[in-house]
């Protein structure tokens, strides 16, 4: 394999803070992290604003510059304290720094623990959402779950967004229900084993996206499309959550539209409403807005996903009782209807 995928958890504050205090070391800390854990305030550390425009040629440019300002060298040691956006902002500067040096990840949103910190992915915004990006994996990844004590309501339970995904690809969608209906906080870390488990699973059998890799994009084709068309108001487990159950019923449509994949689909959908509450989304982006979910969207995908391969239809990740498959969907009429019923049943 290309990459070491290797997952370090249990990792404590204390240790983090003696390894950015070593020698030749320089340090990308989400300014977030910075406002909750000040002991990361220190002399080698680069502020990173996680947003999306830190995601482009310019704002990675400007992380480029404070690099080099703070006397990086080839030999220089680079650690990554952040969520998602950190991890692709500085894995792909260490991935073009002299050709590629090493560098130690540590995902810090529920999110970028459970998903995103495996996979060797980096992704820059051009023109579209990650269109250009690097295989290059951390030598190091370290998960430290005191991190998740500081965030919002709504950006944890957007972290369970990817781990809903994994679910529904093995088709568990019953047990994913019970347990996040039931979930205490502070029990994060087996199901953060869980999930990067399941997708280390995939990444050994195809590590560079040229076959089953390509079912973890489930969710995203309509999820990266509500991004857009909500300005980024939306946050990406969200996203993500909201376009699988667009894909679930697109694949209900034109799969067997038998009474028990209805029925599943109807509980999974009022698990939805609850799940999207519970991450107080009125009060961090108000309501979802009903021009978001037109036929519009449709377009929007189109154009956004990058896995798109031109011609006719929308090429999307879809489920059925053996698995997901890619499917062409040239049935624009299914599309808009399951974008209409996702917006009925859980976001109206």
């Amino acid at each position: 394999m290309y990459g070491n995928y290797e997952v370090q958890t249990g990792t404590s504050i204390q240790e983090l803070v003696e390894m950015c205090n070593q020698p030749n070391t320089i340090t990308f800390v989400d300014e977030n992290v910075l406002k909750h854990w000040s002991v990361f305030n220190l002399p080698n550390v680069i502020s990173v604003d996680a947003n999306e425009n830190t995601k482009t040629l310019h704002g990675v440019g400007e992380l480029i510059n404070k690099f080099v300002e703070s006397d990086a060298t080839p030999k220089t040691k680079i650690i990554a304290i952040g969520g998602g956006i950190v991890q692709d902002a500085v894995g792909f500067i260490a991935s073009v720094w002299c050709r590629g040096v090493d560098y130690v990840l540590v995902p810090t949103t529920l999110l970028s623990q459970i998903d995103s910190c495996v996979g060797g992915k980096t992704s820059i915004n051009h023109i579209r959402k990650n269109i250009l990006g690097t295989f290059w994996p951390p030598k190091e990844i370290m998960i430290c779950t005191d991190f998740l004590n500081t965030l919002s309501e709504t950006d944890y339970w957007s972290g369970w967004g990817e781990w809903i995904k994994y679910n529904v690809l093995r088709n568990k969608i019953d047990h994913t229900i019970q347990t996040l209906s039931s979930l205490n906080k502070g029990h994060e870390i087996e199901f953060i084993v869980d999930g990067l488990g399941y997708k280390i699973g995939i990444i050994q059998r195809d590590e560079f996206d040229k076959g089953e890799r390509k079912f973890l994009n489930f969710g995203h084709t309509f999820g990266h499309a509500l991004e857009s068309a909500s300005q980024w108001k939306i946050p990406h487990g969200y996203a993500v959550f909201i376009g699988s159950l667009i894909a679930m019923y697109v694949s209900y449509k034109l799969g067997e539209e038998n009474e028990q994949r209805w029925e599943e689909l109807q509980r999974f959908s009022a698990f939805g409403r609850s799940y999207l509450d519970r991450g107080c989304l009125e009060k961090s982006m108000g309501s979802f807005e009903r021009e978001w979910f037109t036929r519009e969207l449709i377009d929007i995908a189109k154009k956004s996903d990058k896995k798109q391969e031109g011609g006719q239809g929308l090429r999307m990740v879809l489920v059925n009782e053996d698995g997901a498959y890619l499917y062409n969907v040239e049935n624009e009429t299914v599309l808009e209807q399951a974008i209409e019923w996702v917006y009925n049943e859980v976001c109206k």
